[in-house]
């Protein structure tokens, strides 16, 4: 076949120039010449004066919607965004302005002002851009999240195409620099297995895991960011947790984020006052909004309770109030939860929204250990991302290929789903113990549990099964002489006691009715309410059993 020149090439011969400034001029001459003569796009023309506010905005937004293709505008939370990097280049949803919208309409119409002698272009004005913000059927896809890897859709199917992903309503936008190595359309359980132990060996295979469970947990919190979106439930929180400092919990939960993202997790402190859940919520609320794949409270010490982090861990939707407003937006929640501190110790409903992973070096100096099969861990992590992202899939898919078998393994309740679908991957891929120690978290981070189950015990030990009323228990707390109540009184009641003015007794009013029924310790110690047991005040009344059998 004969190769045919292009119609808009020229093939004239030139001479050669002879001096540098006419060889400029001549290479900017050829290349103006040689470049394909294109069609400027015809855009569409949008007439802003003598008419009704209402068919210049119909006009403007279909000109958005036919300009947005491929998908650079979204709806989330009933309003527009879009989709750009911040200062470290890490892709984030953000709400597009008036100047935002003002940008985007300039690129996907032209915008007229028409008189009776002349056509004059003109800007898009302010009552036009702000009713297409507000326009109530915005015919822009519907925006979940950003991925910057491969993941698993719900379907079994894996999401590797860059772009807006429909199926999902997931952004997949790709880590600079990742390749990742073929996946197999169908992998079989000995390919899980082979995936499974490379990254049981040559990943984890240096840090000091306390037990089976914890290694286990620390693959399903690597399997967790992949997997998240293909999850139609909610996903509890990893603890990575150590003895010591220095032992590899920061590590672990950057390695979790190298993988799933292509660059070290952005960490969030706690709010200073932990107490004041209404830092906390602002803090949660702003993660959530950035479209983060990872949320993660580091340098967590002492005692972890938070309301609105044990809302936002258990719900699909959490409803937030936006830093710096009064606004109130109500946020999808399909992130995945980490932890990090040493001896993490969880208050409330914080335990049962967890799993564990727990690092002990038994040593003194855990940040002097040395033998480790990578020098640098970090660096081998981001060189070999491809392949590890690969391996996660492979156990995902080979699951999923052989019918998504149910796992003999521990359930947590509010987290079915995450649980029979990591615990599947990883029980099909030959990796055991996975949810193994959440017994011994109980035991030894649940320090609230503790606190009122001596509580109880020492009420039961001092009135028996006999029914107390609050202004009682009061008294018998803050008599002058020894008391055994009062010497195991949990942390929230002793607090009260150093405040003014019948503190203890509201507290205590808010307190029993919260715990009323639930069981503590070995012994099932819980609080039975009694009604009306004050015959002057009908007031209620309490009284202590041991399992909820002895009703």
């Amino acid at each position: 076949m004969t190769a045919q020149a292009h119609p808009d090439y020229t093939t004239e011969a030139k001479a050669i120039p002879d001096s540098v400034e006419e060889m400029r001029q001549a290479a900017a001459a050829i290349i103006a010449d040689e470049q394909p003569k294109f069609n400027k796009p015809v855009l569409p023309t949008v007439t802003v004066n003598n008419r009704q506010l209402r068919d210049s905005t119909a006009e403007a937004v279909a000109a958005l919607h036919t300009a947005n293709d491929p998908p650079e505008i979204f709806v989330r939370l009933g309003e527009l965004v879009r989709i750009q990097a911040d200062e470290d280049g890490r892709p984030i949803i953000k709400e597009l302005s008036e100047a935002g919208v003002r940008y985007y309409l300039t690129q996907a119409a032209d915008f007229v002002r028409e008189t009776k002698k002349e056509i004059i272009k003109v800007s898009p004005h302010r009552d036009l851009v702000q009713n297409t913000m507000a326009a109530p059927d915005l015919p822009f896809p519907p925006l979940r999240g950003i991925v910057e890897v491969p993941v698993l859709r719900p379907d079994g199917s894996i999401l590797a195409a860059p772009g807006y992903d429909s199926a999902t309503r997931l952004y997949y936008r790709p880590a600079p620099g990742l390749t990742t190595p073929p996946i197999l359309m169908s992998p079989g359980q000995k390919h899980a297995i082979e995936a499974a132990r490379f990254l049981y060996n040559d990943l984890l295979g240096d840090f000091p895991f306390v037990d089976d469970a914890s290694h286990a947990n620390a693959l399903a919190a690597l399997m967790t960011p992949i997997v998240r979106h293909a999850i139609p439930g909610r996903v509890p929180a990893g603890i990575n947790t150590a003895t010591k400092a220095g032992t590899g919990k920061t590590m672990m939960q950057e390695m979790i984020g190298a993988i799933s993202t292509g660059r070290w997790t952005p960490m969030y402190n706690p709010p200073i006052q932990r107490d004041n859940d209404a830092e906390w919520s602002k803090v949660i609320t702003a993660a959530l909004l950035n479209g983060s794949t990872i949320v993660c409270f580091d340098n967590v010490d002492g005692l972890l309770q938070s309301p609105s982090l044990s809302s936002a861990i258990t719900t699909k939707v959490y409803r937030g109030r936006i830093l710096g407003l009064s606004k109130i937006v109500d946020i999808p929640v399909n992130v995945s939860w980490f932890i990090n501190g040493n001896n993490v110790r969880l208050g409330g409903d914080m335990p049962r929204r967890c799993y564990w992973i727990r690092l002990d070096a038994l040593m003194s100096r855990p940040w002097e250990r040395k033998g480790f099969k990578h020098k640098d861990l970090g660096a081998w992590v981001m060189e070999n991302q491809g392949q590890l992202i690969t391996a996660l899939l492979t156990m995902a898919r080979a699951w999923y290929i052989a019918g998504c078998p149910n796992p003999n393994t521990p359930k947590l309740g509010s987290f079915e789903s995450w649980c029979d679908t990591v615990g599947g991957i990883l029980q099909f891929a030959g990796v055991e113990g996975f949810l193994g120690n959440q017994e011994k978290m109980y035991e030894l981070s649940d320090v609230e549990g503790q606190e009122w189950e001596m509580f109880l015990l020492a009420w039961q030990e001092r009135y028996g099964n006999a029914v107390v009323l609050v202004k009682e228990l009061v008294d018998e707390i803050q008599k002058e002489s020894e008391s055994v109540i009062k010497d195991t009184l949990p942390n929230e009641l002793a607090g009260a006691l150093t405040k003014k003015g019948g503190s203890l007794a509201r507290t205590l009013g808010w307190a029993l009715p919260k715990r009323e029924g639930t069981q503590f310790g070995d012994s099932g110690v819980h609080l039975v309410r009694v009604p009306k047991a004050d015959p002057q005040t009908k007031a209620n009344g309490w009284k202590v059993l041991n399992s909820l059998k002895s009703l």
